[in-house]
Order: C-alpha cells, then sequence, then structure tokens
C-alpha cells in the first residue's frame, strides 16, 4: 500500500505567482491523509524553479517533487507527473486554480468505494474587471456548464472532463493510456480522454462541493486565439474518433454566422480586415454597456476563428466535407415511458447526432431528434419534448392500452361466471 493517500499532479508553465499561491492552498488543506505534490514544469523560462525550491525549504508537504523538461505541452506535462505519481490517486490541477481548504478531502471522499471513478469537481473563474462584458460572459459560461454536468439525471458526456480539478484512479488512468500527447496545444486533449475513460467504464462523479477558483486572464483575443486552437482541436478528435464528429462543432453553423465562416474558409485576409473592424465595435458596445450588441459582434468573431482554425488545420472546405463524410450512420437510441425514465435519460449518448426512439412498451409512441451540446438539462428537456410533440400519441396509447384491459378484464369477469 501507498504510503501517499493521493497524487496531485500540477503541470505548469511561466506562472510563478499563481503556483505560488496553488501551492499555499495545497498546504492549507484541511485532511489527515499524506498527499504527494508533483509539479511539471514544462518549458518554463521564469522563477517557477525558485518557488519550488522555497517551499521545499519550508517542509509543508509529505512530499514534494518536480520535474524540468522542454515545452511539450501540457498533455505530456500531466502524463510525465502521473508516471512518477506513488499515490493511488491523481488529482489534476491546473496551475491556475486555488482549491478550497477541503477539496482534497471531498475528491478522497468519493474514491473510498473504491469503484471506478473519476470525481468531476468545479472552479469558478475569479472576475478581475467586474464591470467586463467579457469577464461576465465567460464566467457564464462556466457557470452554465457546470451546472448542466451536475443536473439529475444527466447523462455524463465526455466534454465534462475538465482537467483544472478531476481526480481518477491511477490504474484507470494507465489503463487507458493516459493523456494524448498529439495535442501539443492545452485544447480538447481533456475531452478526449474523458471518452476513452467512459468508454473503458469509468464512472463520471459531479460533486460542486469539490471547489476552487480560477485566475484567468480573460480577454477577447486570448478567447478568439483559444477557438483557433480549439477548432485544431476539434479536427484531431474526428480523425481519431469518427464516431464522435456529429457532434462537433466543424459539422456546421447557423445561418446568422455563414458569412463568418465563409470569410474564415475563402477570403481569410479580408476577413481578418473585416474583423479588425469589429474589435471596434465590440469596444464600443463594451463602453456603451450593450451586452446583446455585444454577443453578436462576439459570436461572429468567435465563428471566424474557430473555421480559420479549421481552415488551417484541414485546408480547404473540400477537405472539411471529406472528414465529416467519415462520420458513421445516425445512432437511434430508445427510451420507454412505461417505466421509470431517470435510470434510462442517464444511459443516453448525449455527445452525438442521434433519433431518440420514444415508445410505451413494445409500442412506438413517436421520435425526437436527440441534438448534442444542448444547453439545457437533459431530464426535463426530454419530458417537455414528449408532451409538446407526442402527448396525443401517447395518450391515445394510454387510452386504447387502458381499453383493451378493461375488455380483457370484462371477458374475465364473464369466464368467471360461467365456471361459476
Amino acid at each position: 500500500m501507498s504510503e501517499f493517500a493521493c497524487s496531485v499532479v500540477i503541470p505548469s508553465r511561466n506562472r510563478a505567482d499563481r503556483l505560488d499561491l496553488l501551492l499555499g492552498a495545497l498546504a492549507s488543506q484541511v485532511t489527515d491523509e499524506a498527499l504527494e505534490i508533483i509539479v511539471v514544469l514544462d518549458g518554463c523560462e521564469d522563477s517557477s524553479r525558485d518557488v519550488l525550491l522555497a517551499w521545499e525549504k519550508m517542509d509543508a508537504f509529505a512530499s514534494l517533487r518536480w520535474h524540468e523538461q522542454s515545452r511539450k505541452g501540457p498533455a505530456s506535462a500531466r502524463n510525465t507527473g502521473a508516471f512518477m505519481a506513488r499515490g493511488p490517486i491523481l488529482l489534476f490541477v491546473d496551475d491556475d486554480v486555488i482549491p478550497d481548504p477541503d477539496l482534497v478531502s471531498v475528491h478522497l471522499g468519493h474514491h473510498a468505494s473504491g469503484d471506478r471513478i473519476a470525481v468531476l469537481g468545479d472552479y469558478d473563474l475569479i472576475r478581475s474587471r467586474p464591470r467586463s462584458i467579457c469577464e461576465l460572459e465567460i464566467w457564464s459560461w462556466w457557470e452554465d456548464t457546470f451546472q448542466l454536468r451536475s443536473a439529475s439525471g444527466q447523462p455524463a458526456s465526455y466534454r465534462d472532463f475538465c482537467t483544472g480539478n478531476v481526480s481518477l484512479r491511477r490504474e484507470d488512468f494507465a489503463r487507458v493510456g493516459g493523456f494524448d500527447q498529439d495535442f501539443a496545444r492545452p485544447n480538447r486533449e481533456d475531452y478526449e480522454l474523458g471518452y476513452r475513460l467512459l468508454r473503458s467504464g469509468v464512472r463520471f462523479v459531479v460533486d460542486r462541493s469539490a471547489h476552487a477558483r480560477h485566475i484567468r486572464d480573460v480577454t477577447v483575443r486570448s478567447i478568439l486565439e483559444g477557438a483557433r486552437v480549439e477548432a485544431r482541436g476539434d479536427v484531431m478528435i474526428a480523425q481519431k474518433h469518427p464516431e464522435l464528429i456529429t457532434g462537433l462543432a466543424l459539422m456546421g453553423i447557423g445561418d446568422r454566422r455563414r458569412r463568418a465562416a465563409a470569410l474564415a474558409m475563402f477570403v481569410p485576409r479580408i476577413g481578418a480586415v473585416v474583423c479588425f473592424a469589429m474589435r471596434g465595435l465590440l469596444w464600443l458596445d463594451e463602453r456603451l454597456r450593450l451586452r446583446r450588441r455585444w454577443r453578436s459582434h462576439f459570436g461572429f468573431l468567435w465563428t471566424y476563428a474557430y473555421w480559420r482554425g479549421l481552415r488551417d488545420s484541414v485546408g480547404s472546405l473540400k477537405a472539411l466535407r471529406e472528414l465529416r463524410a467519415t462520420a458513421p450512420p445516425s445512432m437511434t437510441q430508445r427510451i420507454d415511458v412505461s417505466r421509470p425514465l431517470t435510470a434510462q435519460v442517464r444511459r443516453l449518448n448525449i455527445d452525438v447526432q442521434s433519433r431518440l426512439l420514444v415508445v410505451y412498451g413494445e409500442e412506438l409512441i413517436g421520435s425526437i431528434d436527440l441534438v448534442p451540446n444542448n444547453p439545457e438539462a437533459t431530464f426535463p428537456w426530454i419530458v417537455r419534448e414528449i408532451s409538446s410533440q407526442l402527448s396525443a400519441s401517447f395518450l391515445l396509447l394510454v387510452a386504447r392500452t387502458a381499453l383493451e384491459n378493461e375488455s380483457g378484464d370484462a371477458a374475465l369477469g364473464v369466464r368467471s361466471i360461467e365456471t361459476g
């Protein structure tokens, strides 16, 4: 048995000040368990090593170890840290996340059962500029994301797996081969691992009380740069897992943003000029507090940036269509409204487009198109869709079944009288 209950793995690059704050929060954890802290410096050029040396002298942890490597990306850094780990539980924490004092104990409490689970914790964005529409929108997006994945009866999605605050058993991590190091940039490597974990039988447990705060420099520029990287990550997921293609943003966009995508794919230089002008409008929206207009302009810019990323990755619309064509046929799923719905909904695959057959016993009531990335919780959405789209068919079937049962009971009564 390991002398450590948990190994905290931290990939870090040029964030000495935030790394210092993170280590201070880990040193203040309310737990009697021995923790192993592993930091992997991924091509650091700042004073991160001095921070680690200072903490080593303080002797604040049962074990503090670190490794320095040339810049290879967070996937490689996390794999290196996991390889060094001696604890049975791996807790991955990003270097810009500040855990609450009970974060480790909450994670370990779930793992006490020994089940094959991954515990997904929250991390709130710290808003340094309260009046910034950009920060407010990103904070709202993260809050909606965490709220959605914790909703009652919500099916697990590989997109739930975010490595800023997540734990799992070391043997489960090793069983699926860890992070895919082809994802050299910090984007989508966590989603891809989450998919392989779910496919291997690991169950996701969402606990919002495993809480931390996220110190992130949110700017329009950083988000748009991230969108281009996300597009490249989606292309890699599509190439590695074609069965997920129909749930990726590269499948298409709404009519309102087709112009942004067309500019990015066909005339990117003109698109860059248009986006430069729109950045000025975005600045004006921010100054005048025009949040709705800001969203509209930002949506155009984000779409352009994402499709520029697609163009960088695949080269042309023809190549993108060829990639889309590798997707398997749309799948069909089934839900029986004559039985309790919660467990059935929880088992649905919400990561791809599918047709959901709604049955009552062996009788087909109708079908619903299940679309991935639904911003609404799946269980209440399905209940509402059944009620609005299939209510007449459902009530007719129930009434017919009741009449058939009544006729059967009446016939049984006649036979009983005759027998008597």
